[in-house]
């Protein structure tokens, strides 16, 4: 269990014990509540996506984060085409750890939850990329999330004329010195 602000929290993996606390979960975008509640267990049991709760305090359901694989295909975007060239990287999709869901109680908006979601991913990412190739995190942005992102160091994927929600993050290039001193 670490500690957070005033607050202590810690992560578990979403399993079908939880399934008391789910409904406790409110968040303005109603798609993400619906999602926990009716998908999430689904999907991980398939195989498709793991979520993982952040509980808080007292076992409080303060929000989650769904991750599965991804792979960005870099060849669209000729920034991403120069800068994966530059290193001899010639691979047309880079491997990425892709964030399907990120959500944080509406009452706890604004508190540092959401980071902390996205430090867990980082970790994990980090943790696969040591056994795996693992370079990249991407997600497909809310527009509403876009700047919660940008702000962390995401950038948006440039593919074209087509208009597209889809962020990433160099694992690499977010641990370099000069991007800590950001």
């Amino acid at each position: 269990m670490e500690t957070f602000g005033a607050s202590r929290f810690f992560f578990e993996k979403l399993s079908s014990k939880h399934s008391a606390r789910l409904p406790e979960f409110e968040n303005q975008e109603k798609d993400l509540v619906e999602y926990l509640l009716h998908d999430a267990l689904c999907q991980q049991a398939q195989g498709v996506s793991a979520t993982y709760l952040m509980m808080e305090g007292q076992n409080r359901l303060a929000g989650y984060i769904t991750l599965l694989a991804d792979g960005i295909t870099i060849r669209e975007d000729a920034a991403l085409v120069h800068f994966f060239g530059k290193k001899g990287i010639r691979y047309a999709t880079i491997p990425a750890l892709k964030i399907g869901r990120l959500a944080v109680d509406r009452r706890l908006q604004g508190q540092g939850f959401g980071t902390k979601l996205l430090s867990f991913a980082i970790g994990t990412a980090w943790g696969i990329s040591g056994k795996i190739g693992c370079r990249l995190i991407s997600v497909d942005a809310k527009q509403s999330a876009r700047h919660f992102y940008a702000s962390r160091g995401f950038c948006p994927l440039q593919a074209g004329k087509r208009r597209q929600n889809i962020m990433y993050l160099d694992l690499i290039a977010a641990s370099s010195p000069r991007r800590r001193a950001h």
